[in-house]
């Protein structure tokens, strides 16, 4: 059950269905998040009882000149424990740079990241976003056939050199240029990176100290 929501930008950005649903909360269980808008590293966020779980606000509502909704997302790291993990959204470079200008890469050193953009190479995870994270694992969300070709091979090879071997999995990539991209599956990727296209649901578990990563196939 969802108790409170945070978002960013004008109501009217937003689809017909979001603007119906977010209807259904009061107006006190709706942040509106401005510009600038982080926690700094020291002080996660206090605006709401998260349990034992610490949320950090990385940043919301960034200002940019392209993929403007895209780079106004909004970015959150999440510590429980020792684990830690930042969820990215749909974040461009312009939201990354902000991050890694504001937040030393000690910090933000992770166990789990989740690739921004669906692994676009045009908009998300620049060279400096991968080395700043260096994530023990990372997960990325997209279709198994789309246009837009991702997640994007060289997006994968930047985050490679960071993460942990594991067990064989399939990753699923594409290579050439739009429209014609031709997607391969690599039967036994043993780098800890998962994509949805490939792995279906992919759960992230933590008691505070380590991780696991299962999956549950479409199949």
């Amino acid at each position: 059950m969802v108790d409170h929501i945070y978002r960013v930008g004008d109501l009217e950005d937003y689809r017909q269905s979001f603007q119906e649903w977010l209807s259904g909360f009061a107006s006190n269980n709706v942040t509106v998040l401005q510009s600038g808008a982080h926690n700094p590293a020291g002080q996660p966020n206090q605006c709401r009882n998260y349990g034992g779980t610490l949320v950090w606000i990385l940043a919301a509502a960034v200002e940019a000149n392209s993929s403007c909704k895209n780079a106004m997302g909004i970015v959150l790291m999440i510590r429980y424990g020792d684990f830690e993990a930042v969820l990215t959204g749909d974040a461009t470079r312009d939201t990354e740079n902000v991050i890694v200008g504001r937040y030393s890469s000690d910090w933000l050193d992770v166990d789990v990241l989740k690739i921004g953009h669906h692994g676009s190479l045009a908009t998300s995870t620049g060279v400096a976003w991968a080395g700043a994270f260096k994530p023990m694992a990372a997960v990325v969300s997209a279709a198994y056939i789309n246009r837009f070709g991702h997640p994007r091979k060289e997006v994968i090879e930047r985050l490679d050199g960071h993460t942990v071997e594991t067990d064989p999995h399939m990753m699923r990539t594409p290579t050439g240029s739009q429209p014609d991209y031709t997607f391969e599956n690599v039967e036994d990727y043993r780098e800890a990176i998962y994509s949805t296209a490939v792995s279906g649901n992919i759960i992230v578990t933590s008691r505070g100290s380590g991780y696991s990563i299962t999956t549950q196939s479409h199949e």
